[in-house]
């Protein structure tokens, strides 16, 4: 199928060499009887004694002991397999000049893919030139199955190993600066492409983020958390959400069709569309089409919903818990942002929860729409009990002071339900000296 680059994330995986496609068999072989160098002692047998430094002695004819002493020298010939079953899931295809450009190739008979061959050590090899560009700019290319027996001609496979984590040329599928021109065509492996199955959810979840606000994030610990988008992304964090021109082709469903996928449906998904899940974060100045909350490509509901991603959470995700400061913090009234009071009480009854995030939009409901504290009954929220509630959601308490009357912007964040138009709300921002 060809497809977008892919991350690292998807070119160091793989779901190993295809089982069903098999690698050239040694032959039955024995050493020469009639073979000696210079007396008939040095035998075969007297090579095998010392192979390293014999292996290449002649005989009175002038062949030498390796042509002849085939199992002493370790050259017995191989049988090369007569077919090759395509790993029903694909295989991955390496970029020559670059292990980290790589997608999952479902097509056996793509085009523009050139064979690269591996010896039973790893190493690799391009040569003799099998494919690729002529002179002419004529492209010649093999489909897997001939690619897989013209390796096996020559005693070897199709490389079944994904690039090493340290690169290392000679012994990476692409089998980089190895001649031929293959630096700038993807090369066929044995590497099958993972299965839905195989990939594994970081034992510390993963961050999503909002996809209208690369600043909203949080840590997602459920693969099968609910309402969850996704976009994919190549090596160099462009993203896309949808396949195609319109939201028909949005990758998690739109409108009435939204599927709701699951982390793993999600890394399947941009697995076959050729490229991965976002590995790397959103970086300032934000753009359009960049990073994984994949902001301005469409799918207009996916900005309003967590986005999956493979990055994994890590403690800094938010900053250290706050401690409540010696002189106080200042609380604003839901309805009116210069209405604010010093409170030096913590636990102070009747005040409400509300939760920022780094760009000052605020909120004061959990995730699943449930009010922190409802104040139509009064209740409130202790500031400590405050600080873990916004925590839990990614996010911390206000400690920007109003910018705008936005409705749901600020530490008094109007518009945001549970009643909190009427009631003064939380917030990390110290009371000023008196």
């Amino acid at each position: 199928m060809g497809g977008v680059d892919a991350t690292d994330a998807c070119c160091a995986c793989g779901g190993g060499i295809a089982t069903d496609a098999p690698l050239a068999q040694p032959t039955d072989c024995s050493d020469s009887t009639s073979w000696y160098h210079d007396v008939p002692e040095n035998d075969c047998a007297w090579v095998q004694r010392m192979p390293a430094t014999r292996c290449q002695e002649p005989n009175q004819d002038n062949i030498p002991a390796v042509e002849e002493c085939l199992a002493a020298c370790d050259n017995c010939p191989v049988e090369p397999p007569t077919t090759f079953q395509f790993p029903e899931t694909g295989v991955m295809v390496y970029k020559g000049g670059d292990p980290e450009d790589c997608h999952c190739e479902q097509n056996p008979e793509a085009s523009n893919v050139v064979p690269v061959c591996c010896r039973e050590d790893s190493s690799c090899f391009r040569q003799p030139c099998l494919a690729g560009r002529t002179k002419d700019g004529t492209f010649v290319s093999l489909g897997w199955a001939e690619a897989a027996r013209r390796c096996a001609e020559h005693g070897a496979s199709l490389c079944f190993e994904p690039p090493p984590a340290t690169q290392s040329p000679e012994t990476s599928p692409n089998c980089e600066a190895a001649g031929c021109g293959y630096d700038r065509e993807f090369v066929w492996t044995n590497v099958t492409c993972p299965k839905k199955d195989d990939f594994q959810f970081p034992m510390n979840g993963v961050v999503v983020y909002r996809g209208g606000d690369p600043s909203d994030r949080k840590c997602e610990t459920d693969p099968k958390a609910k309402d969850r988008a996704f976009a994919c992304c190549d090596g160099k964090n462009k993203c896309f959400r949808r396949l195609g021109g319109n939201n028909e082709g949005c990758l998690a469903g739109h409108g009435d069709s939204f599927a709701s996928p699951t982390w793993a449906e999600a890394a399947a998904a941009c697995r076959d569309a050729g490229a991965a899940l976002c590995v790397e974060p959103p970086t300032a100045p934000y753009k359009k089409r960049r990073g994984p909350n994949c902001d301005g490509a469409g799918c207009g509901k996916y900005d309003k919903l967590y986005l999956w991603t493979n990055i994994e959470c890590e403690e800094s995700i938010l900053p250290e818990a706050p401690k409540f400061p010696d002189e106080g913090v200042l609380v604003y009234k839901g309805s009116d942002p210069n209405d604010f009071k010093c409170v030096k009480d913590k636990n102070k009854a009747g005040i409400a929860p509300v939760c920022c995030f780094g760009n000052n939009a605020c909120f004061r409901k959990f995730e699943g729409g449930e009010c922190m504290a409802d104040m139509a009954l009064g209740a409130g929220m202790s500031w400590a009990d405050t600080v873990a509630a916004c925590r839990a959601e990614g996010a911390t308490l206000c400690s920007k002071p109003p910018t705008s009357t936005d409705k749901r912007q600020g530490p008094n964040c109007a518009g945001a339900g549970c009643s909190g138009g009427g009631a003064y709300g939380w917030t990390n921002i110290p009371c000023p000296a008196a």
